[in-house]
């Protein structure tokens, strides 16, 4: 009986949990100005990708090192997205702990396309020397 317990109760936790992270990730705000990264790996990022987005795998021995390139100001905010969420999320603890003090997590690619209303570009569509974008509030 213990064991029953236990495990609907696991179960309830582990689907709260899931409907948090997908519900938060496409809740989140992220201020205008924001870095947006893709922790993804490069073959990931090949196949589609948000425009303007930095590619900057996680893990990777010198996630952090990389990060330093891209934005050294440990105020800056910082918007990760990759898959699932999952690594971009682990990406996000690397990070605060690193000192960066405002780092959000979007989720998957698709759920930060939504949030941050950007399109998906595909190998197709990519611009060779497409800037870096950074995230706008503005809607229109």
């Amino acid at each position: 009986m213990k064991i029953i317990v236990s495990l609907v109760a696991l179960a309830a936790l582990m689907a709260l949990a899931i409907s948090c992270v997908k519900r938060n990730a496409k809740d989140i705000s992220v201020p205008e100005g924001a870095l947006l990264i893709d922790v993804r790996t490069q073959p990931e990022h090949d196949v589609k990708h948000l425009a303007g987005a930095v590619l900057v795998p996680y893990p990777d021995d010198n996630f952090v090192v990389e990060i330093k390139k891209v934005v050294s100001d440990k105020n800056k905010p910082i918007a990760l997205f990759c898959r699932s969420g999952r690594r971009s999320g682990l990406a996000q603890d690397v990070l605060k702990g690193a000192g960066y003090t405002q780092v959000f997590n979007l989720g998957s690619l698709e759920s930060a396309a939504e949030n941050l209303q950007l399109e998906i570009v595909f190998p197709a569509q990519t611009e060779p020397d497409a800037e870096i974008q950074e995230v706008s509030n503005a809607t229109e």
